[in-house]
């Protein structure tokens, strides 16, 4: 008997880089903090959307730009990069959870002369609008299956950097160098001046002009230098030191420190804290007052006694 090994190899389309719909849940941005039980019960129970389309792997792979919707919850996140080239699940609208931005990699004509092309999430959308040129960007309706509108590439274009040392960097577009054989080079700028260089090929364009078309991550973009970076973290981590001379107020459920109450708050204390300063003088009033009675009824005892006694004597001398 002879056996015969098969192989089969099956086509799976995955991104540079991505990050499973497990890791997705468990992080603090949704609020979920489950175990990885719970985090497939959840999945398996189709509560879990990527991009639209129902998702039951807890493995299944999300890249850059993808919309994430949970269900139950009715809660929508867009991944995008941080400034530490980390995946940041940035909370959106139910608006802006039905598209998401493309950028071409490849546009070429197919079988019967077809026209079609590919974008960086894997997708091959044919009869493109011919102005679409490789590294411009769309905005894709994938619930419609349509594209809404087109970012070009070109210098003065809000960009973020999706590769290289500087991922999550967001700037400006400002000049390209060509150098054949090689990699072009583009120069970016950011909002607080900031100059850098990267491939092209490492570029997103996110808008028209100096409007990005999806919302930031918090920074904006912008690289802090590591000594910046320390002192931030360090300062959500340290605690205040007390200070007895300084003078408290009391707002909600905290001690905070100079803080401006409201007028009506401001009055209703004023108030109260008159009327305990009434109740504790008319409380002393009357602790004064109970501890003044029983002298006076000594002294009247006493002098009851006095005339009886002087009294006793007189009698005595008459006998």
């Amino acid at each position: 008997r002879t056996h015969i090994k098969v192989h089969f190899f099956f086509l799976c389309v995955r991104k540079k880089k991505t990050i499973t719909i497990k890791q997705i849940i468990q992080t603090n941005k949704t609020n979920q903090k489950k175990k990885g039980r719970e985090v497939k019960m959840i999945v398996m129970s189709r509560h879990i959307r990527v991009d639209g389309k129902v998702r039951t792997d807890t493995t299944y792979p999300c890249g850059f730009q993808d919309v994430v919707t949970i269900n139950r919850t009715g809660e929508h996140f867009r991944l995008i990069y941080n400034t530490k080239g980390r995946f940041h699940l940035s909370r959106i609208p139910v608006e802006d959870a039905t598209w998401k931005l493309c950028k071409i990699v490849k546009k070429a004509v197919g079988a019967r002369g077809i026209p079609f092309i590919v974008t960086h999430d894997g997708r091959t959308i044919p009869y493109p609008n011919p102005r679409i040129k490789v590294g411009d960007t769309i905005k894709y309706d994938f619930f419609k299956g349509k594209m809404l509108d087109l970012f070009e590439w070109r210098t003065g274009v809000i960009v973020m950097v999706i590769g290289g040392r500087n991922v999550g960097r967001v700037g400006i577009l400002e000049k390209l160098e060509k150098h054949p054989g090689s990699f072009d080079i583009v120069h970016v700028k950011d909002s607080a001046g900031n100059e850098f260089a990267t491939r092209r090929e490492n570029l997103f364009v996110l808008g028209k002009g100096t409007k990005p078309a999806v919302r930031l991550p918090p920074g904006k973009g912008i690289k802090l230098d590591v000594v910046t970076d320390r002192d931030i973290r360090l300062s959500k981590i340290a605690k205040p030191k007390h200070n007895q001379n300084e003078k408290k107020t009391y707002v909600g459920t905290r001690y905070a420190k100079k803080t401006l109450l409201p007028p009506r708050v401001d009055a209703l204390r004023r108030k109260t804290r008159e009327k305990s300063r009434l109740l504790r003088l008319l409380k002393e009033q009357e602790r004064k007052a109970s501890a003044n009675k029983p002298k006076v009824a000594k002294k009247k005892k006493e002098a009851k006694k006095k005339p009886e006694a002087a009294a006793q004597p007189a009698a005595k001398s008459e006998e």
